[in-house]
Order: structure tokens, then C-alpha cells, then sequence
């Protein structure tokens, strides 16, 4: 399983390599996301990813099977009040440019083979045929979009990645 601060550095350093993220943070629930959103500016653009859940399947001991599901929103604060449909809409889109160009820079990172850093590493665990893309409209004052992925990884030891 991801240790925490690895999760985190590993978006901290999504934000550096992705500059049209203006903050992100890492959370482990919606009532951190809704403090943390109450202090970004209107037209900010923000990741939000949540710390991974994580399932086991087993079929004995000595094969046990991590699946990590992780949920990352990239969301742009906007009053409903000062929104027509087209503002909502050029919302969504200038987040899916953003989603689409982080889920690139995670396939690379998936398929870099010659890297060592714990944010490579990690990301060689990437499920690519599960990313899953949603829309989010006026989700506590922001549109954009979200998406869910998985790492997977054979047994407890293997899957604990420490940076």
C-alpha cells in the first residue's frame, strides 16, 4: 500500500510537472475537501486527490493481491450566480485539458522502466485499462472533472512503497 506522504509528494510534484494546477491537496475525506475549498479563490484551479482505498483478494496466504482505488478531482471554483451554460462549459473543458495532460504525465511515468524515484515507482503500478473520467458540476462551488484509478500490486511487503 502507498504510504501517505509518498501519496502526497507524488501530486505535490504532479503540480510541478502540470503549472496550470494553481494548489493541490491531498485529503482523506469530503469534509477536508469542503475546508479546503472555502479558502481557494474564484478561478483557482485545484487538485484534490484522495488517499486510496485499498482492497485485498486473496487465494491463500502466500498470494494475496493489493487493489488501491484512487480518486483525484481537478475542479475550478466558480459561483453558480456568476455562471451561464457556457461558463460551466468552458470550465469543464479547460479541467479536462488539465486531467487529460496529469493521466499522461502518469502513463509515462507507468512506462518509464529506467527511473527509480518513488513517484515512478509507484506509478509502475498503474492499472491503465481502469481510469475512469467524470464531470463535476457545482461540486461545493467548483465544476471540472474527476477521475478514479487503481494500482494493483502482489502481496503486503511488494505493495508498500516509502520515499
Amino acid at each position: 500500500m502507498v504510504r501517505a506522504k509518498t501519496y502526497k509528494e507524488f501530486w505535490e510534484n504532479m503540480n510541478l510537472l502540470v503549472p496550470s494546477i494553481d494548489r493541490v491537496k491531498v485529503v482523506s475525506d469530503e469534509v477536508q475537501v469542503q475546508k479546503f475549498i472555502k479558502d481557494v479563490e474564484n478561478g483557482e484551479v485545484i487538485l484534490v486527490a484522495v488517499l486510496p482505498s485499498v482492497d485485498t483478494e486473496a487465494f491463500n496466504l502466500d498470494n494475496i493481491k493489493i487493489s488501491e482505488s484512487c480518486y483525484v478531482f481537478i475542479l475550478k471554483k466558480s459561483s453558480e450566480r456568476d455562471q451561464d451554460d457556457n461558463d460551466w462549459i468552458n470550465d469543464v473543458d479547460s479541467t479536462q485539458e488539465i486531467c487529460e495532460d496529469v493521466i499522461t504525465q502518469m502513463l509515462r511515468m507507468a512506462e518509464d522502466f529506467d527511473s527509480q524515484d518513488s513517484n515512478t515507482l509507484m506509478m509502475r503500478r498503474l492499472n491503465p485499462d481502469k481510469i475512469h473520467i467524470d464531470t463535476e458540476y457545482q461540486y461545493m462551488d467548483c465544476n471540472g472533472r474527476s477521475f478514479v484509478f487503481t494500482m494493483k500490486t502482489e502481496g503486503i511487503k511488494n505493495s508498500n512503497i516509502n520515499s
